[in-house]
Parts: C-alpha cells; sequence; structure tokens
C-alpha cells in the first residue's frame, strides 16, 4: 500500500513538472430551440414583421400615430422571439445590445408620440395646421432606430442556430427584409 502511495506521489511531482497543458477548447452552444423549430419560430417572426411593413401608411401626414404603431409592434414581435428562447450564455452580449438598442426606439417613440396630436380635437386642429407634418423628420428618425433595433435582434437570432450553414435562408430573408424596410422609412414622404 506504501508503494502504491510513493507512486501517486511521484505521479503528482511528475505532473507539477509537466508543461501546462492548453485548455480544452470549449464546449460548442447546445442549441435550445431545434434548428428546425427555431427556423419555423423565425419565418413566422418575418410573416407578422411583413405584415405589420405592409400595413404602414406611405405618408407620415395624418398617420404619424399609426406609423409609430406599427414600427412599436415590429419590435415587440422581436422581444416576445426573445422572451420565448432561451439562449446559450456566450449571446448575452448580443441580447444585452437588442434590449439596448429596444430601449433607445422606446425613448425616441415617446418623444415622438408627444409630438403627435393626440385627442379628437387635436387630431382635426393638425390636420388642418398640418402640424403633423412637423413631426415627419422625427417619426422618421423613430423608424429608423426601430430598424436598428431589429437588426439587433435579428444578430441574436442569427447567433442562436448552431452552425452558420443553417442559419443561411433565415440570413438572406432577413437582410431582405431590412432592406426593404430602411428604404421604406428613407422613402417616407411627408
Amino acid at each position: 500500500m506504501t508503494a502504491a502511495l510513493k507512486l501517486l506521489r511521484e505521479d503528482d511531482d511528475a505532473d507539477a513538472l509537466a508543461p501546462s497543458r492548453p485548455k480544452p477548447p470549449p464546449a460548442p452552444v447546445t442549441p435550445t430551440v431545434p434548428p428546425a423549430e427555431w427556423n419555423a419560430t423565425l419565418v413566422a417572426l418575418l410573416a407578422r414583421l411583413e405584415d405589420r411593413r405592409g400595413r404602414m401608411p406611405a405618408r407620415v401626414r395624418g398617420h404619424a400615430a399609426a406609423i409609430l404603431d406599427a414600427v412599436e409592434g415590429m419590435v415587440a414581435d422581436c422581444e416576445a422571439v426573445t422572451a420565448a428562447a432561451t439562449f446559450a450564455s456566450d449571446l448575452n452580449d448580443l441580447q444585452a445590445e437588442a434590449l439596448a438598442r429596444a430601449g433607445a426606439f422606446l425613448m425616441a417613440t415617446g418623444d415622438s408620440r408627444q409630438a403627435a396630436p393626440v385627442g379628437v380635437f387635436r387630431s382635426l386642429w393638425a390636420k388642418v395646421t398640418a402640424r403633423d407634418d412637423a413631426a415627419a423628420p422625427q417619426i422618421r428618425a423613430c423608424a429608423l432606430a426601430a430598424c436598428e433595433a431589429l437588426s439587433a435582434y435579428f444578430t441574436l437570432f442569427t447567433r442562436a442556430f448552431p452552425k452558420s450553414a443553417l442559419a443561411r435562408d433565415w440570413v438572406e430573408a432577413a437582410s431582405a427584409f431590412l432592406g426593404e424596410f430602411n428604404t421604406q422609412i428613407r422613402d417616407l414622404p411627408e
């Protein structure tokens, strides 16, 4: 028995003198949602976002509140997907970035809603005096903040795929949506 203990001590001494071994690579992130289900969730999300984008009024005049409602709904849809999913801990920074962008959007929305008329009398007065047009740059800035928030959420959703090859279709569809939404916002006439 003492011989066995002596050999164990010698092995410990040998390990202490051996060069340090490199740490094993981190374990691959296991997806919390199977790729097929995650893809289906994201396709459904894009369908809802496209529906909201399609219903956005084409002009700011008289429609500031409707535009804000549409872009708020888009960000809320992304937040709902985020809340329903469990992301790996290595995506915490991306999730925090998405939440920060959504917060910046909500702050811009609050400022824009204060500029938009509220109530029947104010709405009628705004249509007569075209006060809504004065808010057009602010509404456009708010919608662009929403576009940035959606982009941050899309980045998070992309990284949640276990392999980049599985995310290829999502990336193409999401990029097309963001491009069209950004163009729609920039071309929004007053």
